[in-house]
């Protein structure tokens, strides 16, 4: 493990810092359950007032849909604590011009909810061709094979007859927790297999643009930022490709927890990390 890493422990983390940002899956819980004391490291907030959002890159759930699902398994967020990818969307669509043009939108009915948010309009897949962009929000409701080589083909297409073409992917996840010791493919393991094959086939082309919203990318620690009103966040997650590098790249400090997706990583040898993927802090758990 790197040298300039320190360890630290929650208490130290809640002296230092008046905000905390929390990643959600392999942080709170591991995808099925609530992860061993987080409850009361929630009600310890809640009881003392202290600053935290919860930063989730799943937009499959609708803020008021997951802080019901954590309220059943004891983790008692409300839903004005909760920022998900979804939540950019509109703001994204805005900044690149495309809100005023249909597009279509593959995923879950969270995803169509944080949709529904916005002036988007929405077209099927079948009707791709009056679309100007795609949003792919979730993995679980089509059939991957036939969605990637229809989709691989159909930019060829537009690069073929000079067209733009956008395509979104809220959640950047690769990988999830999904239950004790079992993980799953998230939706964006769809996007980076159609975008190397795109770019098999056209290299860095300037007319089809692939974008990622959630972390690590800086819209949705902005928000965070912006709804904590914090001067001194720090950002708590167990990928260092999302949440390490998104906290680090945003000028946050970082603590990676050993419960979730890269509670190992660090410990491999010849492992190739640039500087800004290492947390300031190692984060043994919540509790």
């Amino acid at each position: 493990m790197n040298n300039n890493i320190s360890n630290i422990n929650i208490k130290d983390i809640l002296n230092k810092y008046d905000a905390i940002f929390i990643d959600s899956y392999g942080v709170l819980i591991d995808g099925q359950n609530a992860i061993k004391g987080v409850d009361k490291f929630i009600d310890k907030l809640n009881k003392e007032k202290f600053n935290y959002y919860v930063l989730t890159n799943d937009s499959s759930v609708s803020t008021t849909n997951r802080s019901r699902k954590f309220f059943k398994i004891g983790l008692k967020i409300s839903p004005d604590k909760i920022i998900s990818s979804g939540d950019l969307i509109g703001d994204f669509m805005i900044k690149r011009n495309l809100i005023n043009y249909p597009s279509v939108v593959l995923g879950s009915a969270g995803t169509k909810y944080f949709i529904s948010k916005t002036n988007i309009q929405t077209v099927t897949l079948s009707e791709i061709t009056k679309s100007r962009s795609i949003i792919i929000g979730h993995s679980k409701s089509f059939n991957w094979e036939y969605t990637l080589n229809f989709l691989l083909n159909f930019l060829n297409h537009k690069v073929l007859n000079k067209e733009q073409y956008d395509i979104i992917f809220p959640n950047p996840d690769f990988i999830y927790p999904n239950g004790k010791s079992c993980y799953g493919f998230g939706s964006a393991a769809l996007g980076y297999l159609l975008e190397n094959g795109f770019s098999k086939l056209h290299g860095d082309n300037k007319q089809i643009k692939f974008h990622k919203l959630g972390k690590p990318g800086s819209m949705i620690f902005q928000k965070a930022k912006n709804e904590s009103k914090s001067n001194n966040p720090i950002m708590i997650g167990d990928q260092l490709e999302t949440d390490i590098l998104g906290g680090n790249n945003f000028g946050i400090d970082t603590a990676l927890v050993l419960t979730g997706v890269d509670r190992y990583t660090l410990n491999q040898k010849n492992l190739h990390l640039t500087g800004n993927m290492l947390p300031k802090y190692i984060l043994r758990s919540l509790v």
